[in-house]
C-alpha cells in the first residue's frame, strides 16, 4: 500500500474516534462553518489529531477577538496546536495557537497577525488541548512494565510521530530494551520511507501498540545484528526503547532515545523541566547529532535564534559529543535563574581533523521551577585535533 494511501487511512481511523467531533449549540446547516483544532509533536510533523467544533460561542468568540499586537513572550513548541476557521471571504484560515498564563492567543499564519482569545475560550481551548494530547501520543510506560506487555514474539503497530506512517514489526529479542525486525517486506518498505529512502541511526519518535493502550518510544533505523525472518528484506534488527531503557553493549540509557520516548508520550516539558543545566547542554548535542530542528530550538527557545540553530545544524557538522565532565565541580542554586559553565566538545567536521574545543554555555530560565534555555554558546581555544 502506497504511503498516501496509508496516511489517508490512519485519517479516516482517527475521525472515527470517540470524541473526535465535539458538538455543543449546533450551526444551521449552509456554508462550511466547520471550526477545527488540531495537534502536532512540531510544526513539521504531517501526523496530527483533530477534534471539529460546531458551536455559536466558538464562533462568536473568534467574530470578538481583538488585535494584540505581539506575543506576549516566547513560548516553547513543546507541541504545536493550530485552529482552522472560516473567513469572512468564504475561505478558511489558519491559526497557530498559543495558552499561555496571561491568555490565549492566535497568530494568523498568513498575515502573522496576533489576536488575544476571550477568557472562555481560553479555557475551552486549554480543554480541548488536553484531549487532544490524550489521543494524540502515547502513554509513558517502563521499560520493566512494556517487557512484561509485549514479550519475545509479539507482533508490534509501529506509528512514527512525524509522519503518521504506520508499520508491523516483531520483537525477536532483547532483554535491556526490544530488538525488532519488520514484519513483512512491505513493512520494510513503509519504515525505509520514514527515513527518507535511506537507513539511519537517528532517532525517531514513535507510538507502539500495546495490548494495554499505545505506548510512546523511541527507534532507529539501521539494520544491524542478527536476522530471523527471511523475505522481509532486512538484513537484521533495529532497536526500540523505552522509558529507563538501556542499550545493551554500553548498559546505559541512551540520551537520544529517551529524549524521543518522552516526545512519542506527550512528557517533553515535564522531561525538559527535570534536567539541569549540563544534562540540558548535553541535549543540546543530542539534537545536533540528530539533526533534530525541533528539539534544538527548542532548547534555544525563540525564533530569533535560528541563526544560531543553523550554524549547529550545518550539515557540514557530523557529530559532536561531550568529552569528560566541565574542568571543576559547580553547583546552581535552586533558585538560581541564570548559569554558566565550560565543557569540552569533541566536533567532527566534513573535510576537516577532529576537533576538541572548549566552549562556554550560558543558560537562563524564567522561574526556579522552569527548564532551563540555552541563550549563548561561546567557543574558546581548540586543545588538540585528533
Amino acid at each position: 500500500m502506497k504511503s498516501k494511501q496509508l496516511l489517508i487511512l490512519a485519517g479516516l481511523w482517527f475521525m472515527l474516534l470517540p470524541g473526535s467531533m465535539i458538538q455543543a449549540d449546533p450551526l444551521p446547516a449552509g456554508a462550511d462553518d466547520r471550526i477545527e483544532l488540531s495537534l502536532r509533536s512540531s510544526s513539521a510533523a504531517e501526523y496530527k489529531t483533530t477534534v471539529s467544533i460546531s458551536s455559536r460561542k466558538w464562533k462568536k468568540w473568534l467574530s470578538s477577538m481583538e488585535q494584540a499586537g505581539n506575543l506576549p513572550q516566547p513560548a516553547p513548541a513543546y507541541s504545536v496546536l493550530e485552529l482552522a476557521a472560516p473567513a469572512s471571504n468564504g475561505t478558511r484560515q489558519l491559526y497557530r495557537v498559543y495558552s499561555v498564563e496571561s491568555g490565549a492567543y492566535l497568530l494568523e499564519l498568513d498575515s502573522r497577525t496576533v489576536y488575544r482569545t476571550p477568557e472562555e475560550m481560553k479555557t475551552d481551548i486549554d480543554r480541548l488541548r488536553q484531549e487532544l494530547a490524550a489521543r494524540h501520543f502515547g502513554k509513558l510506560l517502563t521499560w520493566t512494565e512494556v517487557d512484561k506487555l509485549m514479550p519475545k514474539g509479539t507482533v508490534l503497530s509501529i506509528t512514527d510521530l512525524e509522519t503518521g506512517l504506520t508499520f508491523q514489526g516483531q520483537r525477536r529479542a532483547g532483554s535491556a530494551h526490544m530488538d525488532v525486525q519488520p514484519l513483512t517486506k512491505e513493512d520494510t518498505a513503509i519504515m525505509k520511507t520514514i527515513y527518507g529512502g535511506q537507513w539511519s541511526w537517528q532517532r525517531k519518535a514513535v507510538l507502539v501498540k500495546t495490548p494495554s493502550g499505545v505506548v510512546g518510544a523511541s527507534m532507529h533505523g539501521m539494520p544491524h545484528g542478527g536476522d530471523g525472518i527471511p523475505g522481509n528484506n532486512f538484513n537484521g534488527h533495529f532497536c526500540i526503547h523505552f522509558a529507563g531503557s538501556i542499550t545493551h553493549g554500553s548498559a546505559h540509557s541512551d540520551p537520544a532515545h529517551q529524549a524521543m520516548a518522552q516526545k512519542a508520550a506527550g512528557q517533553l516539558e515535564d522531561y525538559h523541566k527535570s534536567l539541569s543545566p549540563l544534562d540540558t547542554v548535553k541535549l543540546f548535542l543530542v539534537a545536533v547529532n540528530q539533526k533534530d530542528r525541533h528539539l534544538l530550538e527548542l532548547l534555544l527557545n525563540t525564533g530569533a535564534e535560528t541563526g544560531l540553530a543553523a550554524e549547529w545544524l550545518d550539515d557540514r557538522v557530523l557529530n559532536a559529543r561531550p568529552i569528560g565532565e566541565p574542568p571543576a565541580p559547580f553547583r546552581i542554586p535552586e533558585d538560581a535563574l541564570e548559569a554558566q559553565f565550560k565543557t569540552r566538545v569533541g566536533i567532527s567536521r566534513k573535510g576537516a581533523r577532529p576537533q576538541g574545543i572548549w566552549f562556554r554555555w550560558s543558560l537562563s530560565r524564567t522561574t526556579p521551577a522552569g527548564a532551563w534555555f540555552i541563550t549563548d554558546i561561546q567557543p574558546e581555544a581548540v586543545i588538540r585535533g585528533n
